[in-house]
């Protein structure tokens, strides 16, 4: 779940742990409040970048906060 995800900031930086046992790390460059049903932001990029999705409301048509990251090299 990500709770927390509403507490993100632009130039945070989220470190993945992969099963291969490696960690990547991206930093946020882009936040977005959209509609329960606007699913334009989960659709495949031509980039290498993360999407991360949670609700801010209770309901299941609450809006939507999108969260994008890309590698922070």
């Amino acid at each position: 779940a990500f709770v927390d995800l509403k507490y993100a900031r632009m130039g945070d930086l989220i470190t993945l742990h992969l099963s291969n046992g490696k960690y990547v790390t991206y930093k946020v460059t882009a936040m977005h409040s959209i509609a329960w049903n606007d699913d334009r932001w989960l659709l495949p990029t031509s980039s290498d970048r993360l999407t991360l999705q949670t609700c801010l409301g209770p309901n299941v048509t609450s809006p939507r906060l999108v969260v994008i990251a890309v590698p922070a090299y």
